[in-house]
């Protein structure tokens, strides 16, 4: 890693950071978004918060990048559209077993976006395994935390 990813690197972390603290302070929290602070706490890149195609300076910072965030939702959305329910197991089986992880972040950011309808992710949350069953819930301070 040279030294201009390293500078790009602590900017995101301190970024991230702050954002963090903002959501956690009770006379910012409201200005920041749950979604947003979400994925950023998480290292997905935030493809529903993008600025008008602006080119992300922190693309290279995110453990879930823009094109597998965006193929899961893409997927996801044309099931929803075509009306043929989606279950968890269903992405797995999909995108494999060993992106079980990464999906639950991308969908859970997806839920607190408001992306989606209820039903979707009832469907989604039919057959899943425990950890996802609570996908479709506000986001609780526990979920925020620093590291």
């Amino acid at each position: 890693m040279n030294s201009q990813d390293m500078t790009i690197k602590a900017i995101f972390e301190l970024k991230r950071q702050e954002l963090i603290l903002a959501k956690l302070n009770p006379a910012t929290q409201k200005f920041v978004d749950d979604a947003y602070v979400y994925a950023i706490r998480h290292r997905l890149c935030p493809v529903f918060h993008d600025s008008d195609g602006d080119i992300d300076p922190f693309e290279s910072c995110y453990s879930i990048s823009r094109k597998f965030a965006l193929e899961v939702l893409d997927y996801a959305d044309q099931r929803w559209m075509s009306k043929n329910n989606l279950t968890f197991y269903n992405l797995e089986e999909k995108f494999g077993h060993d992106s079980r992880v990464d999906l639950l972040v991308i969908l859970r950011y997806a839920f607190l976006a408001h992306r989606f309808d209820q039903g979707f992710f009832s469907d989604l949350i039919s057959e899943c395994p425990s950890e996802v069953s609570r996908i479709n819930t506000p986001l609780g301070q526990e979920e925020i935390y620093l590291f």
